[in-house]
């Protein structure tokens, strides 16, 4: 891992996850885990919000982290966009009430309400656990069970595709003005002027997804880029310029996403 979050000693877990064999985590960490299998090239990094809140109070700049495993060739399976609210005149009741009224603007088709048992606090949901994009409105006060100040969070989980586009326009963008961007992106309460204050930061363009993505494309990112790369690589001798210089230019190329300050190294073959 690169230096915002290098640990000097690691140690093995009792079990992994998601099919993997082996896990590590840094010694005396919680919350970060390295999962791999013997004879396996993929690998799989998963950090909590609790362990990144942790490291940011020491490593301010996670950008460092997110482009280190693009330019590696990894990309994201997962990202969880959330922004607290601490002692504001926001509740999930308002978010229920105000998309029962029309007053939200959002492509989700559903929404839901949930009264946790046992003052475990209320959640208000919109979109499909299973869909690409999801938002949930919780109370976390109750739900870590701490005493204070109202505390609401603002919650949206990105997987497949949109997590690998949110992760490029994470790395190359403000962290906090790109989370806004996602979160409004999908639900528009900025009638509300708490959340308005919540979510208004500088505009970060997040491309769009299809709802199925053209097998075309698929096809480009999965196979072709790659393997002309791979190509090149291994007949250096020809002299034929990369289609693409790393699997982090390819994937800014193809989805449309922000180039850092460096210029996108794109040419035709036989271009000079």
């Amino acid at each position: 891992m690169p230096g915002w979050a290098a640990f000097d000693d690691w140690e093995a877990c009792d079990k992994a996850f998601f099919g993997y064999q082996c896990m590590q985590k840094p010694a005396g960490v919680e919350g970060i885990y390295y999962m791999y299998s013997p004879g396996r090239d993929d690998r799989h990094l998963q950090i909590t919000g609790s362990a990144l809140a942790e490291l940011r109070e020491t490593r301010p700049n996670e950008s460092e982290l997110l482009q280190h495993i693009l330019k590696m060739g990894g990309h994201f399976t997962r990202i969880d966009c959330a922004i607290n609210l601490h002692n504001e005149q926001l509740t999930p009741v308002d978010l229920k009430d105000a998309y029962e009224d029309d007053a939200i603007i959002t492509p989700a088709r559903s929404g839901t309400w949930l009264q946790g048992l046992k003052k475990s606090g209320a959640t208000f949901y919109l979109g499909s656990r299973s869909s690409e994009r999801f938002f949930r409105a919780y109370d976390k006060r109750a739900e870590t069970k701490t005493a204070g100040d109202p505390w609401l969070r603002l919650e949206l989980v990105l997987r497949g595709k949109r997590a690998q586009i949110g992760g490029i326009v994470l790395a190359n963008s403000n962290i906090y003005a790109a989370i806004s961007s996602a979160i409004v992106e999908f639900v528009d309460f900025r009638d509300n002027p708490v959340y308005r204050a919540a979510v208004e930061a500088v505009k970060v363009f997040f491309p769009e997804v299809p709802r199925k993505m053209p097998s075309t494309l698929d096809w480009l990112l999965g196979v072709v880029a790659k393997s002309a790369a791979n190509f090149q690589i291994k007949n250096v001798v020809f002299d034929i310029p990369l289609l693409f210089s790393s699997e982090y230019d390819r994937y800014l190329y193809l989805l449309g996403a922000p180039v850092s300050d460096r210029s996108l190294r794109f040419s035709r073959i036989g271009a000079t």
